[in-house]
């Protein structure tokens, strides 16, 4: 089970959850989606992305990065959850793709 995450937004479409993760841009034009977090350097992380039906519409493991970077642009305009877990912690964001 996932806790709500509290959402919020900055200048030039930042999502920034205290300086733990960042997610940018939000909404996104293109697809693009890039997501920061200093504490992921020394884990595995799990993105999982969902339409707000619960279907799971990507996933993808990393290794050893603090920053994912991907480009989703076959997805549907629409709010997807971005559900991320890396060693015992996981996070639940909002992401918005809007063409």
């Amino acid at each position: 089970t996932f806790a709500a995450v509290p959402l919020i937004e900055e200048e030039g479409g930042y999502l920034d959850l205290g300086s733990r993760i960042q997610l940018h841009p939000n909404p996104s034009n293109n697809g693009d989606i890039q997501i920061f977090n200093e504490q992921w350097m020394d884990s595995e992380v799990e993105m999982t992305i969902m339409d707000v039906s619960g279907k799971m519409v990507f996933k993808q493991d990393y290794f050893e990065t603090s920053t994912i970077q991907e480009n989703l642009n076959l997805l549907s305009n629409g709010v997807y959850i971005v559900q991320l877990k890396w060693g015992n912690q996981s996070e639940q964001l909002r992401w918005m793709l809007q063409r």
